[in-house]
């Protein structure tokens, strides 16, 4: 007599996820280790790929990757902020809850990553290199917040909308290639840490150009199936609602984008 199949078990990521966070940390720690051992490189590009590490790849590993407290942690914050309390959640906290920290982590994001490409900051750090730390430790946390709207995880309270997210991550890929657009046109160069020797490696000005190319490229890799993803995730359900009737499990209200999943 048959009992029928045992109900299919989903599969277990959380090995891969963890592998993620992992890979992400260790990103994070070992771009600080040319500074700190006074082995970094005198050229830009070198140093545009530790900033692009910090400030891009090891925050989108370690969010991919995120545990449920972290995740958890993330969404209480937002919760505090929106205003919201234990028991219930009305109409404008639940719209102010998750417009609010959108706006604030994308705000703090390019904050960071502008400030770490200026020249000031890239000549101190040239100079005083143990400000390095500070530099992950503001551009790692600053890309975790903003990452962890811009993704689906595992018991999340709240997120961002589909458009919304796609607008958080081109705003952020936009600002990325504006520096890079910026420093790599520039005819006299941003920053005076870098010195060339004349027919030694990359000359100041291929550096300077390889370097912003190398930048535009990662934040393009990193952003872009971020903002193509949700996108096409939010005109599929989009379609899909227009295609119902009234009243056959959708609400009558007019469609609103901003609270489109």
């Amino acid at each position: 007599m048959s009992h029928g199949a045992a109900p299919a078990r989903p599969p277990n990521d959380a090995p891969t996820r963890r592998t993620l966070a992992a890979v992400g940390l260790a990103i994070a720690v070992a771009v600080c280790l040319p500074d700190l051992f006074g082995v970094a490189s005198g050229s830009e590009l070198a140093q545009t790929l530790w900033y692009a590490a910090m400030a891009m790849v090891a925050p989108a590993l370690i969010v991919l990757g995120a545990s449920r407290s972290l995740v958890a942690a993330r969404d209480a914050f937002v919760a505090r902020l929106g205003g919201r309390r234990a028991g219930g959640v009305t109409e404008h906290h639940s719209r102010f809850g998750s417009r609010f920290p959108a706006a604030v982590v994308l705000v703090a994001d390019l904050v960071a990553i502008a400030c770490w490409r200026t020249p000031a900051f890239v000549n101190a750090l040239a100079n005083h290199p143990v400000l390095v730390l500070a530099e992950a430790t503001t551009l790692v946390l600053a890309g975790v917040l903003l990452w962890l709207e811009l993704v689906d995880l595992p018991a999340r309270v709240s997120r961002s909308p589909r458009p919304r997210r796609a607008v958080l991550a081109a705003l952020a890929m936009w600002t990325v290639w504006t520096l890079a657009y910026l420093g790599g046109m520039s005819s006299t160069g941003w920053y005076d840490a870098f010195h060339h020797v004349a027919g030694v490696g990359l000359s100041a000005a291929a550096d300077r150009q390889v370097s912003a190319a190398a930048l535009w490229a990662v934040a393009a890799v990193v952003f872009m199936p971020v903002v193509f993803w949700n996108l096409a995730q939010w005109l599929r359900a989009e379609s899909g609602t227009k295609d119902q009737p009234l009243g056959a499990g959708r609400d009558r209200r007019a469609f609103d984008p901003l609270d489109a999943t």
